[in-house]
């Protein structure tokens, strides 16, 4: 183990000269695997560090360069911290950017869908109507064609819409009575 090597928390590494931060836990464990705990002699941190010790300065003089040390590696930390969190803020920009575009597109699809349920239901409304007129101008026109007497009358609607054939009809309403009025005679105005 690497004698400068102090202590790690999540992602940094405490050394005797600076605190080292890693923009992951999985970066942090690799650097300790690899040169905290097997090759800490490659490191550029270490090498510093046994440079210093190694000199023939008086032990004032080596406080001062670690302290020297200590400085420039916080400047430099500083310095990657600051890099990284603009490459973090650029990330975020874009995924809010992202989140913008597909919440427009979100907003869009539910626009479309409501504006395609109301067609919906106002197509099965105006088709209930059209089966309501369908219903009253049977009902007349099986009037008409059978006459009043006829209690009930059991006919396919392909016959009711058979014998409409070459049939007219009329219809209006009567405000006074508050009733639909229909007058049904033949297509070629004889009835």
């Amino acid at each position: 183990m690497c004698p400068y090597f102090k202590r790690e928390r999540k992602k940094s590494i405490t050394c005797e000269d600076t605190i080292r931060h890693y923009p992951t836990l999985s970066e942090k464990r690799k650097v300790i695997k690899t040169m905290c705990m097997r090759n800490w002699k490659s490191c550029p941190y270490a090498s510093q560090m046994e440079r210093i010790w190694a000199s023939d300065l008086p032990d004032e003089t080596i406080k001062e360069k670690i302290m020297e040390n200590q400085i420039e590696e916080m400047k430099k930390e500083i310095n990657k911290l600051m890099r990284e969190n603009g490459q973090l803020s650029r990330k975020v920009k874009v995924y809010e950017e992202q989140i913008a575009d597909r919440d427009m597109v979100a907003e869009k699809n539910h626009e479309m869908y409501m504006k395609t349920l109301k067609t919906k239901e106002s197509l099965l409304k105006a088709k209930d109507e059209q089966i309501r007129w369908l219903e009253s101008f049977a009902s007349a026109f099986l009037v008409v064609a059978y006459g009043e007497k006829t209690k009930e009358i059991r006919i396919s609607k392909e016959r009711v819409l058979q014998l409409m054939t070459g049939y007219s009809m009329k219809y209006r309403l009567d405000p006074e009575e508050d009733t639909w009025v229909f007058e049904i005679g033949k297509a070629d105005g004889k009835e």
